[in-house]
């Protein structure tokens, strides 16, 4: 008797989601643009762009400019994967998300703490990356950036300070060295971690 032909196909293996997270000034920007350099374009990872209630030239990360308005449609018609709100901004991960996650890929995504918990309930895979920095750092960070007001700056930095340890957490990246080197050895490290991470083959 032969077998069931829907059991000789293989499985595809599970995608997994990769959620950058830490404070602002932290360094999770650069960090995964220079990963992304070094994966080339290896179809096993995908690194989505944000759609942001913010100005495309405001600086920063590569982003697709949404009003409020239309973010709260996209939002209301499902066209987020996941998103939320933080220091008077609408942050938006496009819903294509789910089709490389069930591709096996795995995606690296700038994200909060926040929506680790409906991530989780969303992916088949989330892996959790920690980025920080000491406070000092940070704030200088902050400042050079150009892109807050003295009292944003102060209001991120109180956050800061109060934030709650972040639950389960795969891989902590430090980012304390300024230059170059230093983010290159980091997302070298992230890198090492995304191909432990990827179910899908080379």
């Amino acid at each position: 008797m032969s077998a069931n032909p829907a059991e000789q196909e293989p499985k595809t293996a599970e995608g997994c989601l990769v959620l950058v997270v830490g404070p602002s000034g932290a360094g999770k920007d650069s960090l995964i643009q220079v990963a992304r350099g070094l994966v080339g374009n290896d179809p096993r990872f995908m690194f989505p762009t944000r759609m942001i209630t913010r100005h495309a030239e405001s600086g920063g990360e590569q982003h697709v400019e949404v009003t409020e308005f239309g973010f709260e449609q996209m939002r209301r018609s499902g066209a987020f994967f996941l998103s939320w709100k933080a220091h008077g901004h609408g942050y938006g991960l496009p819903a294509d998300i789910r089709k490389h996650l069930d591709l096996g890929r795995t995606v690296v995504v700038n994200a909060s703490r926040s929506v680790i918990a409906e991530a989780r309930a969303k992916a088949p895979r989330v892996s959790v990356v920690h980025v920080t920095a000491p406070k000092d750092i940070v704030a200088a960070r902050l400042k050079q950036r150009n892109r807050e007001q003295p009292d944003e700056i102060a209001e991120r930095l109180a956050r800061y300070e109060g934030d709650a340890p972040v639950p389960e957490v795969a891989l902590t990246i430090d980012t304390r060295e300024p230059g170059g080197t230093a983010i290159d050895a980091a997302a070298a490290r992230l890198v090492t971690f995304l191909n432990t991470e990827t179910g899908a083959p080379a």
